[in-house]
């Protein structure tokens, strides 16, 4: 996420998917799933284009709201259910306390700056 940020901010706009696996150091296959990931949670979007067949993605979101917290938080409650049981209430407090916390959190800043990158 935040090379992805940081590219967005840098360079204007997206990235290849070549280039995230090559910059990661992870097979593409691993990262297109991990793209997938993002995009169904709504943090990043894939491009279309008739011209390229190339896959490149960009941010969904405005770069200075991403933070580790929306990044986690969006990832864990992707395809939640939505409901819950008398016994899971007590549970489910205490996981909302947690990422309360989290968010409040000073460390939980966005993960790129608006300002150029060096």
């Amino acid at each position: 996420m935040s090379y992805i940020c940081s590219a967005f901010v840098n360079h204007g706009g997206f990235c290849k998917v070549e280039d995230i696996s090559g910059k990661l150091e992870i097979p593409i296959r691993t990262t297109r799933r991990v793209l997938d990931e993002l995009c169904s949670a709504g943090l990043v979007c894939q491009l279309q284009s008739d011209k390229s067949e190339v896959d490149r993605y960009q941010l969904a979101v405005p770069a200075e709201e991403i933070t580790p917290y929306s990044v986690l938080y969006k990832l864990n409650h992707l395809g939640a259910m939505g409901y819950s049981t008398e016994n899971s209430k007590q549970f489910e407090k205490m996981v909302d306390d947690l990422w309360k916390s989290i968010e409040q959190n000073p460390e939980n800043k966005p993960l790129v700056s608006i300002k150029k990158l060096s």
